[in-house]
């Protein structure tokens, strides 16, 4: 009897596991519905996270993107095309934005001339359908 018991407690350990695995994703895909809230964004420069420290090289255009993330740190993703992003620079000299066709999570970003001028960069990321927005930041800016 003990065998028994033993073998259908671990039949229904084993199950648990695989469902525990299947059912914890590290992204939060498109479905039907609407996505998750945005509880984080995280930045990236050519797949680069610079999240602490955003670096810019005078001269040179840099291509940012957000990532956006659900409040159990899973990363939200299909649902780009529903998300607008306005970038805030601190002080406005830092840098400009331009948006990138297409791809509504990228900006493009032309730092200052000034090397070494400090500053920082709030995101607000709207949610179109919804209509709820929220603001994250700042992240430090350094031009280099």
């Amino acid at each position: 009897m003990h065998q028994a018991v033993r073998g259908v407690t671990l039949s229904i350990a084993i199950a648990s596991s695989v469902i525990l695995a299947v059912g914890c994703g590290s992204e939060q895909t498109a479905a039907t519905g609407e996505p998750p809230e945005v509880a984080a964004v995280r930045l990236f420069i050519k797949g680069l996270e610079v999240t602490i420290h955003v670096p810019l090289n005078r001269g040179q255009m840099e291509r940012l993107e957000v990532r956006l993330y659900a409040a159990n740190g899973s990363r939200i993703t299909g649902f780009d095309d529903q998300f607008q992003l306005t970038f805030t620079f601190t002080p406005t000299s830092l840098g400009t934005v331009s948006a990138v066709p297409d791809k509504p999570l990228f900006k493009d970003i032309a730092p200052s001339t000034t090397p070494g001028l400090l500053g920082s960069l709030t995101v607000l990321a709207e949610h179109e359908q919804t209509m709820t927005s929220r603001t994250f930041g700042p992240f430090e800016v350094l031009v280099h």
